[in-house]
């Protein structure tokens, strides 16, 4: 009976007890442990910080800037990194869509200052900053100046074409903007892109601030973006002059140009293609005894420029005519005879080495032709 008994009641070994003491005890400090840490999150809540970035920023005050003539120079980004502070439960649910923020210019005065970003955070938040606190900003007082227009012509043409501008619907446009930005304009510049096919245009052109070294300037803005142009298309030539001449040589000499003459012109196309040469007012030789430069008038067609040799036009010229020296040479008529009758003989020998009957008759002529330049001669040493 007794061993009945030990069977059913046995008594645990010492080696057993120990281990169950040693899991209950392992058991335990885990408890205690997630206990522990539930009341430190729970209910200690430790203070903690973390950053929000993405913040919308907004600009406020711009308006009381602009009744005072003023405006900002200062570009600001469109979000700032907020740093915040709170509770643990509190700070970890804040993002960048429960923040804001905002920059007040509006007691801004021209020139440079200091302003601070306000940031708006949830009410259990104890600090939101931003980490760039402090912002420097300029402000500049707005003015209005009138700056010229200038049209500059671009497109392929043939070397004696050009387009020459003949008028713009406004010489000046009015930019407003920050003063800085403004005394950076040098002119406002449009582009009138052209081509050999054309003739004429009447276009309105799109201008554009541009500075000294043609670089656009932003910030300001104009009281009108397009000028109407017009234009026409030119040709530029060289043609021969005629040298008209009136009266008589003075006796016993021979008063002519000292070389042919050239003058080179400029005007519309349809005009000068049909140009070949032009001829001067008439020249009266008759009281030039020795070689001169003489003033010559040329009469130039309606709308036609003459130019010197550096293509500028030539500055002593009217709608209509130029003024320009003409060399002239003063030569014996006694020795031009002599040359053109040397020239002749010369000539006749040559014509009438083979040919006996061509020689007898070249012969007499130069004899008629001798006895007549004798008697002319005679005639003037008479006188």
């Amino acid at each position: 009976m007794n061993k009945l008994l030990d069977l059913i009641v046995k008594k645990p070994s010492p080696a057993s007890t120990e281990n169950k003491v040693r899991v209950m005890n392992i058991v335990l400090a885990i408890i205690l442990a997630v206990i522990l840490w539930a009341y430190v999150i729970g209910e200690v809540n430790p203070e903690t910080e973390t950053t929000v970035s993405g913040v919308p920023l907004r600009i406020v005050g711009e308006n009381v800037l602009e009744s005072k003539g003023l405006t900002l120079l200062t570009e600001f980004d469109e979000t700032v990194t907020v740093v915040v502070s709170g509770r643990r439960s509190d700070v970890y649910n804040v993002n960048a869509s429960k923040l804001s923020a905002k920059i007040d210019v509006s007691g801004c005065v021209e020139g440079e200052n200091q302003v601070t970003v306000q940031v708006s955070a949830p009410d259990k938040v104890s600090k939101a900053e931003a980490r760039d606190g402090d912002f420097l900003v300029l402000v500049d007082k707005v003015v209005t100046e009138d700056k010229p227009v200038d049209i500059q012509v671009s497109g392929n043409l043939s070397n004696d074409t050009s387009v020459e501008i003949v008028g713009v619907s406004e010489d000046k446009i009015s930019v407003t903007g920050p003063s800085t930005y403004v005394e950076q304009v040098s002119s406002l510049t449009g582009v009138l892109n052209v081509k050999d096919s054309v003739n004429e245009y009447n276009r309105n052109v799109e201008i554009v601030p541009t500075d000294k070294d043609g670089n656009l300037v932003e910030g300001v803005e104009l009281s009108q973006t397009t000028v109407g142009v017009e234009a026409e298309k030119m040709m530029t030539k060289t043609v021969n002059v005629e040298v008209v001449i009136s009266g008589n040589s003075p006796e016993g000499m021979i008063v002519s140009p000292a070389s042919s003459l050239k003058l080179k012109i400029r005007g519309k196309y349809d005009e000068m293609k049909n140009i070949t040469s032009l001829k001067t007012s008439p020249v009266d030789i008759s009281r030039i005894t020795e070689n001169a430069s003489v003033d010559v008038t040329i009469q130039l067609p309606l709308g036609i420029t003459a130019l010197d040799n550096g293509g500028d036009p030539i500055r002593n010229q009217t709608d209509d005519s130029v003024t320009i020296k003409v060399d002239f040479i003063v030569r014996s008529a006694a020795d031009e005879s002599e040359a053109a009758a040397a020239d002749s003989g010369d000539n006749a020998s040559s014509e009438t080495a083979g040919n006996p009957d061509a020689a007898a008759e070249n012969s007499g002529a130069g004899t008629a032709g001798g006895d007549g330049t004798n008697g002319e001669q005679k005639a003037t040493e008479g006188e």
